[in-house]
């Protein structure tokens, strides 16, 4: 077979290429040095991304990043029910510097109270990656309080269980967002 073999062998969960990935996405490689058989440094994501697949709990990366992209579309509407249906039961959202507000019922009064003050207006996903159920965006939100427009760059962690969001936690400087309120000019970092 020359100088790479699947991993797993007849199962065919690895490529037997390095560094590929299979019909399911999954990584990792086999590859023969020297005469001797030695795994390439995929092969711990082959056998976790095996193990995970057994149990059950694949998810694929498009698929993570695409609930967030809409949702953060969601986030826009500020519908409080489309907005909470996208959480567990006992998610939490922490829009730090803010404390956490626990549990979807909580998070959507919390979405309903800062609707009544703010607008929200289209966001800007500057990047967005996904690793199976966590995925990060760096974002600048856009949001219209009385008649100034405030944007704020963030850093977005979402953790998600069956296909719901668990947790939700943005980082975001509240003293730039305060300068934006007092009239100072905005700065988007770049």
């Amino acid at each position: 077979m020359g100088g790479e073999h699947s991993a797993l062998g007849a199962t065919g969960f690895c490529s037997g290429q390095s560094g590929g990935l299979d019909q399911r996405g999954i990584a990792g490689s086999f590859t023969a040095v020297r005469g001797r058989n030695q795994w390439n440094a995929d092969h711990t994501a082959c056998f976790v991304a095996y193990d995970r697949c057994l149990r059950g709990q694949i998810v694929n990366n498009a698929e993570s990043a695409a609930l967030i992209r809409e949702f953060l579309e969601a986030c826009v509407s500020a519908h409080p029910e489309e907005f909470a249906a996208y959480f567990t039961e006992d998610a939490v959202w922490w829009n730090s510097p803010w404390k956490p507000v626990r549990g979807r019922d909580a998070i959507r009064e919390t979405l309903r109270r800062g609707a009544e003050k703010m607008t929200a207006l289209p966001w800007e996903i500057r990047h967005i990656v996904a690793d199976a159920d966590v995925v990060m965006t760096e974002r600048i939100d856009h949001f219209l309080l009385g008649n100034k427009r405030i944007s704020v760059p963030c850093m977005g962690v979402f953790e998600l269980r069956d296909g719901k969001i668990a947790a939700w936690r943005d980082y975001w400087d509240a003293k730039h967002f305060e300068s934006q309120l007092q009239g100072e000019p905005e700065s988007s970092g770049g």
